[in-house]
């Protein structure tokens, strides 16, 4: 082989190597099918490890990512605490479901609290907002202590195809010590 070949053949290779990374990011960014054979599902949910800063979560009040060591091990995932000038946040993604998949769903994620007071809440809601007004739908509310519980909700033809839909964790905590953390979120639609 000449060494203009092979040169060639070492830019093409880093070039790949390089952009390998921004691909998987960009592919993390919109929802993805089950990789598990027999398993027909499709995850709306972008990003559902908060791990490729995909813009598709909105945070408001003193939620944000960071990195944790929620369910034993360090990881990026989506906080809510409290700080003096606000109560709490909100983490949530706005999707569409298909029309082309079935009218059944499972909602799932894992959350993390600590130093919960009498009082604090996190709230979990599945919004449907096709119409006006939204149909907000609580899922769940965690009101003590938790480490890495995981949450899963079935919902089994709720009239969602083609819809607009939202998740929704919304933290409310009296105390500046209270925080709760999120991961592994994914909105599963079945595809047949």
């Amino acid at each position: 082989m000449n060494k203009p070949f092979l040169a060639g053949m070492v830019i093409l290779a880093l070039v790949l190597f390089a952009i390998a990374p921004a691909a998987q990011a960009q592919a993390q960014c919109s929802g993805y099918y089950c990789e598990f054979e027999n398993c027909f599902f499709y995850d709306q949910i972008a990003d559902g490890t908060f791990s490729f800063g995909c813009p598709n979560w909105g945070y408001a009040g003193t939620a944000g990512v960071t990195l944790s060591n929620m369910c034993g091990y360090p990881n990026n995932v989506a906080y809510i605490s409290r700080n003096l000038y606000s109560t709490g946040g909100v983490v949530a993604q706005v999707f569409s479901t298909s029309n082309d998949f079935l009218d059944e769903y499972s909602f799932e994620y894992f959350v993390e609290t600590s130093n919960m007071q009498p009082g604090d809440k996190v709230d979990v809601y599945v919004i449907e907002s096709n119409g006006y007004p939204p149909q907000w739908h609580l899922v769940d509310t965690i009101t003590t202590n938790v480490s890495c519980l995981r949450r899963v909700h079935h919902f089994t033809n709720p009239g969602w195809k083609g819809h607009l839909m939202w998740v929704r964790f919304e933290g409310n905590f009296g105390s500046t010590s209270t925080s709760a953390y999120i991961d592994y979120v994914a909105f599963w639609q079945k595809t047949y």
